[in-house]
Parts: C-alpha cells; sequence; structure tokens
C-alpha cells in the first residue's frame, strides 16, 4: 500500500507491505520539495508552474507504486483544496 501526502511546501510517498506479524514494513520512502502551495494564499490559486511540478511529481510517486503493485491513496493539504 501506498500513501502520498501532498502538503503546501512538499509532496511525501510512503510505501509499506505487511509483515506476517501484522506490522508495516515501510519499503519505499520519497519526498519532493515543489511548492505546491507557492502562491495560493496570496492569489488563491495554483500557479502554473506549480501544477505542472506536482503533476509530475504524482506520476514519479505513481510510477513507483506501479512497480511496487500498491494500492495508493493521496491527500493534500488545505492549500490545494482552496
Amino acid at each position: 500500500m501506498a500513501a502520498i501526502d501532498v502538503g503546501t511546501n512538499a509532496a511525501r510517498l510512503k510505501l509499506a507491505r505487511a509483515t506476517r506479524g501484522g506490522r508495516l514494513e515501510v519499503v519505499h520512502s520519497e519526498r519532493a520539495a515543489i511548492e505546491p502551495g507557492e502562491g495560493v494564499f496570496d492569489h488563491g490559486v495554483m500557479r502554473a508552474v506549480a501544477v505542472e511540478r506536482l503533476c509530475a511529481t504524482m506520476e514519479a510517486f505513481a510510477q513507483v507504486c506501479r512497480f511496487h503493485g500498491a494500492d495508493m491513496r493521496a491527500v493534500a493539504t488545505s492549500a490545494l483544496r482552496k
């Protein structure tokens, strides 16, 4: 399973698998300092360059998840829900 957290300053990916003992073992962790919230609080919308960075990062994260056969879920900060 994979969790993607898109914050105001960075996007994070954590991939984990369940062990036989029922615990989660992290198999991949990645952080991309892409600043998706850049300008959102000043202008009320994401800048086009921030959208491009976010889309490229999400595609890269999705490729990692597909490689591992992981189910993905993503959440975003309030800056992206305006």
